[in-house]
């Protein structure tokens, strides 16, 4: 009858690992992952990883494997009881700090959002960056809006009281000119 063992991934095939427990290697056991109806998740395996098998009937070639435990070279990202962190190999961290209520989502390179439509609601956003594209057919502002800087333009300007952008002035002598 075999126990709890401690053992480390030695060998990895799509959901299922083989552990390396002592000199004995389990055949390929299932990996605990979060699966139910309501949400799945996966999570790769890595060779290397630390684990827990859990026998069934007392047979740890019949187990599952519980991931994973913190060892020296994949330590805990952090301690702070306030906050969930997962932080991934390429260098993006993802935080909830519950103190806070702060989520953080930090990424070396890119983030993609696609969905149907997006709402977003907020006291004040800040936006910073090098350059900013947005494409639409259309956009609306509501609200004042404050330009700190040039305006280019390549289309037709108009406000309220018509086009702005091929009138004419009336001058003082009497003439017309085209706008400065």
């Amino acid at each position: 009858m075999d126990f709890i063992e401690v053992g480390i991934i030695s060998e990895v095939k799509d959901d299922r690992a083989r552990v390396s427990i002592g000199s004995m290697v389990t055949d390929f056991l299932p990996v605990i992952q979060m699966a139910n109806e309501f949400a799945c998740g996966f999570v790769p395996t890595r060779v290397g990883e630390q684990v827990v098998v859990l026998p069934i009937r007392g047979s740890l070639n019949a187990g599952v494997v519980l991931r994973s435990i913190y060892q020296t070279a994949h330590e805990a990202p952090g301690v702070d009881t306030k906050e969930q962190l997962f932080v991934f190999e390429d260098g993006i961290k993802m935080s909830y700090n519950t103190a806070s209520s702060t989520l953080t989502i930090s990424s070396p390179k890119q983030i993609n959002i696609k969905c149907v439509n997006v709402d977003l609601n907020a006291k004040n956003i800040n936006a910073t960056a090098q350059n900013t594209t947005l494409k639409s057919h259309s956009i609306s502002f509501t609200g004042d809006m404050r330009l700190n800087g040039n305006l280019n333009v390549s289309g037709n300007i108009t406000d309220i009281k018509g086009d702005l952008t091929g009138h004419s002035h009336s001058d003082s002598d009497g003439g017309t000119s085209l706008p400065r």
